[in-house]
């Protein structure tokens, strides 16, 4: 089950990326989109009284964000932790990143997304 939720993250993070690429064809927009995945714990709730709203928040919501902010236009970036989860049945490119807030570390471009 641990493995699931990588799998079909990077089946959305593929999704996000065909969809931009459609429609930046379609409206003839130079549209990017950088799509950054981690997984790990998290903590959810419902905030707010007049407008709720359910969130998350940790150090997993934290790295997907600089995942996303440090990563390639068209490209899904992963931390470690997501790729770990994906194994061997995907392609890879390593990267060395100076990610804000976490420093040095070897994070990766799923080839084949």
């Amino acid at each position: 089950m641990a493995r699931r939720h990588s799998t079909v993250s990077a089946r959305i993070a593929r999704a996000i990326l065909a969809e931009t690429a459609e429609w930046r064809r379609a409206n003839d927009v130079d549209l990017q989109v950088r799509v950054g995945l981690a997984s790990g714990s998290v903590v959810g709730g419902v905030i707010g009284h007049r407008r709720i709203l359910f969130d998350l928040w940790g150090d997993t919501v934290n790295t997907a964000a600089r995942m996303e902010s440090s990563g390639v236009p068209g490209r899904i970036h992963l931390a470690a932790s997501c790729r770990q989860l994906l194994g061997d049945g995907h392609e890879f490119e390593e990267r060395s990143v100076d990610v804000k807030g976490l420093g040095q570390m070897t994070t990766f471009l799923l080839a084949d997304g």
